[in-house]
C-alpha cells in the first residue's frame, strides 16, 4: 500500500456545456493546476489521447466522450510543440466508425489530427504489492511517447462506474477483452485487479474525466444523459476515479476498481491524501445520481462468440 504521507492533486472544472470556448477554458483551466499541458505533452512527441469509444451510439445518448472535450485536448497538445494521435478499441467497430458516428471523424482530419483503432497486441508482465501479472495489451498504444485518459462518467452494470482505470481497458485490443471477461469465471474482485494492473501497464500522464454531460443508470454503452458540468483530473487516476466517486455521493472504497487498487498498492484511495483545487466539491456534489442495474462479468462461451460475430458484421459493415 502507498505511504499515507504521499499527497497528489485533484482538480475539479466547471463546465455547463460543451460550447467549445467553454470547453477550451474548462479543458485549459484544468491543465493549469499542474503547470499547464507543457508537463504531459513537450515538443516533438507523440500523443495518443484514449477516449472512451465503448462502441458506436444507439442512440443520442452521450455513451462516448464528447468530441469538443477530445478537440480541446489535442489542440492544447499541439499548441505545446506535440503531436496528437486520438485513438481507441472500441467493443464493436473501429475508432473510425465510432467517432464518424459521434460528429467527431471529420472534424479532426480537418485539422490534421489522426485517428486510428488500437491493434498489435503485445504481452507484458505487471507486479503489484507481490503479484505478478502477465497481460496482452495494444503495442499501437505502448508505442506513443505518452498517453493522455479522457474517459466519460458514466454508470456500469459490471463495475459500477467507468472513470479513469476502466477507460484504459480500451488499450486492450479486440476481442481480448471478452477473453478477459471469459477468464474472470464471474470474480469481481479477480477483474478489479486485472483493471489496475492494466492501468499501470499502459500508465497515462494524465487523466481527464468528462462530466460535462454524465451517464447514469443503464450505462455503458445505453443509459440516460444526467447534467453534471465538471472535468475532473489529475496525475494520479485512481485518486481522480476517488473523487468523482465522491461527485455523485458514492463510497470511493466501494468502487471494485479502487478497492484493487488498495489491496495492490497502487494509486492513492486515501482521501486525506488527495488534495482537491478548482471547484469545491460542496459545489458539484449530487445524491440522486442513477446507479446502473448489476450485470454480470463473466461471458459465457456461447456469449463470447455472439460478441465475436458481432464485431466480424460491424468491421463488415460500412462506416
Amino acid at each position: 500500500m502507498k505511504d499515507m504521507a504521499e499527497q497528489t492533486t485533484v482538480t475539479i472544472a466547471r463546465c455547463g456545456s460543451y460550447d467549445p470556448d467553454a470547453v477550451r477554458s474548462a479543458v485549459a483551466a484544468v491543465f493549469d493546476c499542474f503547470g499547464g499541458i507543457g508537463k504531459f505533452a513537450r515538443p516533438g512527441e507523440r500523443i495518443l489521447l484514449k477516449p472512451n469509444f465503448v462502441s458506436r451510439p444507439r442512440s443520442s445518448g452521450p455513451a462516448c466522450t464528447d468530441p469538443e472535450v477530445i478537440l480541446a485536448v489535442a489542440r492544447l497538445v499541439r499548441e505545446a510543440g506535440a503531436e496528437p494521435t486520438i485513438g481507441d478499441s472500441p467493443a464493436f467497430g473501429s475508432a473510425e466508425g465510432v467517432s464518424k458516428a459521434i460528429g467527431l471523424l471529420q472534424r479532426a482530419r480537418n485539422e490534421g489530427i489522426p485517428i486510428r483503432t488500437l491493434r498489435r497486441s503485445v504481452k507484458r508482465t505487471v507486479e503489484l504489492n507481490g503479484n505478478r501479472f502477465r497481460l496482452t495489451v495494444s503495442g499501437d498504444a505502448l508505442d506513443f511517447d505518452g498517453i493522455v485518459n479522457l474517459p466519460k462518467f458514466k454508470a456500469h452494470g459490471q463495475v459500477t462506474f467507468t472513470f479513469g482505470v476502466k477507460n484504459l481497458f480500451g488499450c486492450v485490443s479486440g476481442k481480448r477483452k471478452p477473453a478477459r471477461h471469459f477468464a474472470s469465471s464471474g470474480d469481481l474482485a479477480w477483474f478489479a485487479n486485472m483493471l489496475v494492473a492494466n492501468a499501470k501497464l499502459v500508465a497515462p500522464r494524465f487523466t481527464l474525466v468528462d462530466g460535462v454531460i454524465a451517464v447514469e443508470g443503464n450505462g455503458p454503452a445505453r443509459g440516460t444523459p444526467r447534467a453534471l458540468g465538471v472535468l475532473v483530473g489529475g496525475l494520479d487516476t485512481v485518486a481522480v476515479d476517488c473523487v468523482c466517486c465522491e461527485v455523485v455521493n458514492y463510497p470511493s472504497l466501494s468502487l471494485c476498481t479502487n478497492q484493487a487498487a488498495r489491496r495492490l498498492g497502487y494509486g492513492i484511495t486515501d482521501r486525506d491524501s488527495i488534495r482537491l483545487m478548482g471547484e469545491p466539491i460542496e459545489n458539484v456534489r449530487i445524491d440522486d445520481f442513477l446507479p446502473a442495474g448489476p450485470a454480470p462479468i463473466f461471458f459465457s462461451l456461447p456469449r463470447l462468440a455472439r460478441s465475436c460475430l458481432r464485431s466480424w458484421r460491424t468491421a463488415m459493415a460500412p462506416d
